[in-house]
């Protein structure tokens, strides 16, 4: 998790940045990008939820192993490139992960768990901008997970 979070960050920032729009004129505009710029992390992504649920499930009976979160990370700047073709695209970003670190007893290591983008904005979808934004968004979380992914999450 060390890695992923060297990635992302522990602290959702966009609820920050959003609570700080006061105005919604370009000097706005452009003081938002470049705290979004700021805020996302080497592979241009940024902590927007995470849920904890290997803190709950174990209550039930449900062996998650060490730990189990559902965690949604974005960019807005990139979400912007879709939602402007297509606001349902919405439903696609920010995009999730679950990652699921396993006991020694369960074999040890770390899975990562995710939705391609591309495959939940374009069905149905005409617009080959969306889709290839959609694809390039499919692509910045596949090098994020390859990073994470061989620093041992």
């Amino acid at each position: 998790m060390n890695s992923l979070y060297a990635e992302i960050g522990t602290v959702p920032q966009f609820p920050i940045l959003a609570k700080n729009i006061t105005s919604y004129n370009e000097t706005s505009r452009l003081a938002f990008i470049q705290a979004i710029d700021r805020a996302v992390g080497p592979k241009g992504f940024m902590l927007f939820h995470e849920s904890n649920r290997g803190f709950w499930l174990p209550r039930f009976d449900l062996s998650v192993g060490l730990d189990l979160k559902r965690i949604i990370l974005g960019n807005p700047l990139v979400a912007l490139t879709m939602l402007e073709h297509d606001l349902t695209a919405g439903l696609a970003v920010p995009v999730e992960l679950l990652v699921r670190e396993r006991t020694e007893e369960d074999g040890g290591g770390t899975d990562l768990v995710w939705n391609v983008p591309s495959s939940l904005v374009v069905v149905g979808s005409r617009d080959m901008e969306l889709l290839e934004n959609a694809k390039r968004l499919d692509g910045l979380l596949e090098d994020l997970i390859w990073e994470v992914a061989g620093s041992g999450v």
